[in-house]
Parts: C-alpha cells; sequence; structure tokens
C-alpha cells in the first residue's frame, strides 16, 4: 500500500458522558506506509471514572465488523491517548483492509455496558455517516461464523424433541446464509478491485491524452517560430548574402537556442498550469475527508479565488486551516505555559510515592502536555522506551520544586535493572518506587529525570 494518512474527529453520540458539563470530543490519526499502519485515538472531556474501548468498524448490510484499537482510561480531566501499530491489510488480525473502514468509535467498557447492550458515547466517519451498531460484532472475540451457528444452536437446544429434524434445518439454513454472505463479500471487494483498475486506466488515458495536447501545442510555436524566421530571412536579402560563412553559423546557432528557450518555457508553463491543477484535486479530496463541510467549503472557495496556485500557497491554506481546527482543542485545556499546569486553582495534585517531599508538588500529564516541556526534550519523549510506558500506563507524571523552575519529569514503570542502561542514557539518573520500601526487581515506581525549562 502507498503512504495514506486519514484524520477523523470524534462527536458527542450518547448524553450523559461529558466532562464538567463540557460535550466530549476526539480525533483520530489513521496513517499507513507499505504494509504497516499506525493508529492514534485521542480524546478530551469523557467522563473519567469510566474505562473506554476504541474500535475501527467496517459496515455492511447483514454483519458490522469492529476491530478493537487499545483501551482508554481518560485522567482526572477528561483526556486520554492511544496509540496503537498494526498491518494495513489485516487490522488487528480482523482481515479488514484500511481502506474498507467506515468509521470510528468508542464504547464503553464494563460498568453499565456489561448490564446490557453497548453504549457508545462517541463516534466519527470517513465520509457520510453509516449505519452499524444494530449488527456489530467485535472481531476480538470468536470467530464470526463460529458464533453465528453457536448463536443458531443455542436456540434449536430450547425446541421440544419431536421438532429436531427442523431445528437441524435450521442450522443448515444458518450455514447456508453465512456462506452466502461470505461469497457475496468476496463478490463486493472483486467488483471494487475491477473499479478501481476501470478508473486507474482511464486517468492513464487522460494523461496521455494530455501530454497529446501539449506536443501539439509545442509543434505549433515551433512551426510559427520556424514562420518567423523565413519572414527575417525574406526581409534582409542583402545582409545574408553580404555574411560571411561564420557568422552564418554564429547566427543559426543563436536563433536555435533563443527557439529552444522558448519552447522550453511554454513547455514549462503548461506542464506547471496542469500540475497546479492536480494538486489542488489531491488537496480538496483530503480536505473533504478531514473536515466538516462548511470548514471544508471555506478551503474549496479560498482555493478557487486564488489568483495564483502554487504547491506551498495550497499547502499553506490547507495548514491553516488544520491549525485553526486544534486551536479550539487547546483552548478547551484552558493552559497556556507549564507553569500554569501547577495553578493550585487548575491542577490536581497527586501522591505518587508513600514518602512524599513536601517541597516538590507532582501532576500527571498525558502526550498534550508534552508540548510544553519544549523542543529540546522532543528526541526524549519520541523515545519507544518512553512511548511505551506512556501507551502502557496512560500518563507520566511531572513534579515542580515549589517556587523554582526546576522540574521533574517521571515514566510509570516496572523496575527491571536491564532497562537502567537505557534509562540513563536517555537522561533518567534514578529509579523511585512507589512504597517507601528497598527496591527489587518487580517494584512499580519512576525513572526520574531532572529538567530546567529555559526561557
Amino acid at each position: 500500500m502507498k503512504y495514506l494518512k486519514k484524520f477523523i474527529f470524534l462527536k458527542q453520540d450518547l448524553l450523559g458522558y461529558g466532562f464538567k458539563g463540557k460535550d466530549p470530543s476526539g480525533r483520530v490519526m489513521i496513517e499507513a506506509s507499505g504494509e504497516n499502519a499506525k493508529i492514534i485515538v485521542s480524546v478530551q472531556n469523557l467522563k473519567p471514572e469510566n474505562l473506554y474501548k476504541a474500535f475501527l468498524i467496517k459496515s455492511g448490510d447483514s454483519i458490522s465488523l469492529g476491530a478493537f484499537i487499545a483501551s482508554i482510561c481518560p485522567d482526572a480531566h477528561g483526556r486520554a491517548e492511544a496509540r496503537a501499530l498494526t498491518l494495513a491489510n489485516n487490522l488487528f488480525d480482523s482481515e479488514m483492509s484500511i481502506v474498507e473502514i467506515d468509521a470510528v468509535a468508542i464504547m464503553l467498557s464494563g460498568g453499565e455496558a456489561s448490564a446490557g447492550a453497548s453504549i457508545w458515547p462517541l463516534s466519527g466517519y470517513f465520509g457520510d455517516t453509516v449505519r452499524w451498531k444494530n449488527n456489530f460484532i467485535n472481531c476480538e472475540s470468536a470467530d464470526i461464523k463460529d458464533r453465528m451457528i453457536e448463536a443458531v444452536s443455542a436456540l434449536v437446544e430450547d425446541i421440544e424433541p419431536d421438532l429436531e429434524l427442523e431445528s437441524v434445518e435450521i442450522i443448515e439454513s444458518a450455514r447456508i446464509e453465512v456462506q452466502e454472505a461470505e461469497i457475496q463479500e468476496v463478490e463486493a471487494q472483486e467488483i471494487e478491485v475491477q473499479e478501481a483498475e476501470i478508473q486507474e486506466v482511464e486517468v492513464q488515458e487522460i494523461e496521455v491524452q494530455e501530454v497529446e495536447a501539449q506536443e501539439v501545442e509545442v509543434q505549433k510555436v515551433e512551426a510559427q517560430e520556424i514562420e518567423v524566421q523565413e519572414v527575417e530571412t525574406q526581409e534582409i536579402p542583402f545582409q545574408a548574402t553580404q555574411t560571411n560563412p561564420v557568422e552564418e553559423s554564429i547566427f543559426e546557432t543563436m536563433a536555435q537556442e533563443e527557439a529552444k528557450e522558448e519552447i522550453d518555457d511554454i513547455q514549462q508553463e503548461v506542464f506547471e498550469e496542469i500540475e497546479d491543477e492536480a494538486i489542488v484535486e489531491a488537496f480538496l479530496e483530503e480536505a473533504k475527508e478531514i473536515f466538516a463541510e462548511e470548514v471544508y467549503e471555506e478551503i474549496k472557495v479560498e482555493l478557487n479565488e486564488a489568483e495564483i496556485l502554487t504547491k506551498e500557497e495550497i499547502e499553506e491554506e490547507f495548514e491553516e486551516a488544520i491549525d485553526e481546527e486544534f486551536e479550539e482543542i487547546e483552548e478547551s485545556l484552558g493552559v497556556k505555559s507549564l507553569a500554569e499546569l501547577f495553578n493550585e486553582s487548575f491542577a490536581d495534585f497527586t501522591k505518587p510515592f508513600q514518602k512524599q517531599n513536601k517541597e516538590v508538588n507532582w501532576i500527571e500529564i498525558g502526550e498534550a502536555e508534552l508540548s510544553f516541556l519544549g523542543e529540546e526534550f522532543g528526541k526524549i519523549i519520541a523515545n519507544t522506551f518512553v512511548l511505551a510506558c506512556l501507551n502502557r500506563y496512560g500518563f507520566l507524571l511531572l513534579g515542580q520544586v515549589v517556587g523554582s523552575e526546576e522540574y521533574y519529569l517521571g515514566v510509570p514503570d516496572i523496575y527491571n535493572s536491564d532497562f537502567k542502561l537505557t534509562a540513563q542514557r536517555l537522561g533518567f539518573t534514578q529509579f523511585k518506587p512507589s512504597k517507601d520500601a528497598p527496591l527489587k526487581t518487580g517494584d512499580f515506581g519512576y525513572w526520574l529525570m531532572s529538567i530546567t525549562i529555559i526561557r
């Protein structure tokens, strides 16, 4: 699979799961390159005392399949983020491809959900809204075919013994329906492949026609240049007869070079115009999938009204639209600097250690707050060791020495001396256990690093 990157924004699907009077929302980024795919799910203002699960969904008339991404546990501020890696053509062993996904949804796990049907506080769609809740099946459970047959078999057990023959027919009918559904799905996939091949051939034919048209334009220009040269030669016969062979060769070479430069300029203008139109179309297609309809229409109007459509200008318009989308998310956090995270009216201080140092205040942070640490800590935050711990526990630890600009960054982990060298290489100078006891393998605690923010 070639490179693919998509965004989808999650919106409230069910009332009652917001945080402090705010509607929950979120964003999902799907990025695929070659055989691999990376998925990042971020939510905010989601009721923190619950555990949730994120699913990729492929809708269907008879069955809608869900591929489990990761569990989500919001922090004390209602925010959470989960990351996952998988195969682009076999998402989380579901045999679904990334191009087949219609929607992403967040399901309540445990609690209220255990008493009845599934509860979906958040959902979002890649295109038009699709129906999937009434026939949803989770692919991380048992095989789908077996589950359908088991469900029919369970109903048959309740039928009276003298209806055993009829029960067998029901089971056989269910098997046939499953087989027919599988055949229809395979046929649908084959039709999609055929349609994609036809579209690719049509695009190639259009490109060939455009190239041929460009060649015709170039030939016309060359013919006009030759006519001009012939007219100039006819108008000055006396000068031509008086020019020696050396001068004739020099003039002819200069004329050919000038004609070639003019032809190259015309070709370049034609190619740039076609390239710019293709860039506009590509950016509009991606914007239509990412943004709400009113935002997409604004981008479309701005690009169509622009007098000069270069690749750099279109990318700038596109990035501005994305920045505007995320400014709303950043404003909802209500925090502009690292120091404000420790404002007593905002922060919820935690006590990660049994023996607490009164001179240090501690808070739990997610990926959204990592940007306040500065660009010099980018390599540390992006390290796979730190990301794995962040993904496993859902938070990092940040401490501030009271009344100073000195901070501590803590990564939650189970102590293992094998990771000590890796942690020290990143700058984590010590491992402090949560319990006030001598450190030993298997203890839960934090790898700690002292940091100073330079303003």
